[in-house]
């Protein structure tokens, strides 16, 4: 929008939702929004990724930097470039500093590029041959995409079934929330204030409940796992524990009201997850669908 003397008013460029096209600038102070995820890019050239819901507090499940020559002092702008490049600059700097390089850069042929915030979480870089209409990614901000904080959901449990993330639920004594969706995520069938009788730890074998800045803070404790398993347990705030078994002597106890999960065979991780007696592991895995989420590694 420009007033009568063609001074700009108003431009999409300036309050971009969750895309960025080609020589766009997008600047630190700006958000790209998509659901319950941010992305921004703070002063410092670092490039973050949170979660953040009603009721929980926010989440940062990726924040990485790629210079440390910036300086905090001056405005830092993310470009994707016409060749493939997705790169930072504040202004001070002789050559960009570069964030990625897309699996098709400087290739020929007219296209069109962009990054988007998609709706699972993640922060790519596609491309399109003029007037396809059909794009193609060509890099992502998190590699591995069960590593986004909520993309199955409150107590939802995300694995892979071959390369797709797949999700489920830990146990039998949970269902999902919306069975069409099983990215809803999961509740329990009786809410632990009324198990008729004690609760219990259920075992989850190579699972992680993803624990991030802020949560690290107060989750965070060094014990074995014996001890992990049994003090959620005692914990009436507790619905959740991991013992990484990667020589850290870490156990995290979940007590936010938001619990996000990872499944897969090369996790060096125990979790138990709280449910009222008795805990109903899932189905053992199958040969054909292994490690999917909620037919794996559980124990009673």
């Amino acid at each position: 929008l420009t007033n009568s003397r063609g001074r700009v008013l108003w431009q999409s460029f300036d309050h971009p939702t969750d895309t960025v096209v080609m020589s766009q600038s997008f600047t630190s102070g700006m958000n790209l929004t998509s659901g319950p995820y941010v992305f921004a890019v703070d002063r410092s050239g670092n490039l973050t990724l949170n979660w953040a819901s009603a009721g929980a507090a926010p989440v940062t499940y990726f924040n990485k930097g790629y210079n440390n020559s910036f300086t905090a002092k001056k405005t830092v702008t993310l470009t994707m470039q016409t060749n493939g490049i997705v790169s930072l600059n504040d202004g001070s700097l002789v050559n960009p500093v570069v964030v990625a390089y897309s699996s098709n850069y400087a290739e020929s042929g007219d296209m069109l590029r962009f990054l988007r915030l998609d709706s699972d979480g993640n922060f790519r870089a596609y491309s399109a041959a003029r007037g396809s209409g059909t794009a193609t990614e060509q890099w992502s901000a998190v590699a591995d995409q069960c590593q986004v904080f909520g993309y199955c959901g409150n107590m939802g449990v995300c694995s892979y079934n071959r390369t797709s993330p797949v999700c489920g639920c830990p146990s039998r004594n949970f269902e999902l929330i919306d069975a069409s969706n099983p990215r809803s995520g999961c509740k329990r069938k009786t809410e632990l204030q009324n198990c008729p009788g004690n609760s219990t730890m259920l075992q989850l074998d190579n699972t992680q409940f993803l624990t991030y800045p802020p949560e690290i803070a107060i989750e965070q404790f060094y014990v074995g796992i014996t001890a992990c398993r049994l003090n959620c347990l005692a914990a009436r705030s507790c619905v959740g524990a991991t013992a990484l078994s990667d020589g850290s002597g870490l156990c995290w106890l979940k007590v936010s009201n938001f619990v996000s999960a990872y499944q897969s065979a090369s996790l060096p991780s125990t979790s138990f997850v709280k449910v009222c007696f008795p805990g109903v592991p899932n189905p053992p895995v199958s040969t054909t669908n292994a490690w999917s989420p909620g037919t794996s590694g559980l124990h009673g």
